[in-house]
């Protein structure tokens, strides 16, 4: 598994993990790629690249035939640098961009409610038991998805 720009997932046991982080690299300048992963981890960089369109091509060429993409982005999350913020995704633009990126198999997703939107809407807040975590798919604060390299 490669994880692109973090290393949160370094903690599960895979057969072989590495880290790629920006700015030694950049999903819009990869140079050329000479390894190719199983699983490719992309959480919470797309809405950070000036051109998510590259960046998922970029995220196709890194895995092998019948490879597997993870990916999540905020929706109704309030912009943050790192180093900036450019875009939000609805589930219908991550499914285009993964399409058009050669992928199929796209499986998205959603996550959120009011509560967990009105709370990012100050201060960021951390989850406290008492907050709903009941979803509500038409108030996304998060949308993921899975998606397959052809073989």
């Amino acid at each position: 598994a490669v994880e692109i720009s973090g290393t949160a997932n370094s903690i599960y046991t895979w057969k072989s993990y590495t880290s790629y982080s920006y700015p030694e690299f950049d999903l819009l300048h990869p140079g050329q790629i000479t390894k190719q992963f199983d699983v490719v981890l992309c959480e919470q960089v797309l809405e950070h690249v000036q051109d998510p369109f590259q960046a998922t091509r970029t995220l196709y060429d890194l895995l092998i035939p019948g490879g597997v993409l993870v990916i999540n982005t905020p929706f109704l999350i309030r912009l943050h640098g790192m180093p900036d913020d450019y875009w939000r995704f609805t589930p219908s633009a991550i499914r285009i961009l993964l399409k058009k990126a050669g992928f199929e198999a796209v499986d998205v997703h959603t996550w959120g409610n009011k509560s967990a939107v009105k709370s990012n809407l100050g201060n960021w807040q951390h989850y406290r038991f008492y907050h709903s975590l009941k979803n509500d798919s038409s108030i996304p604060l998060m949308v993921w998805a899975f998606a397959k390299k052809p073989i």
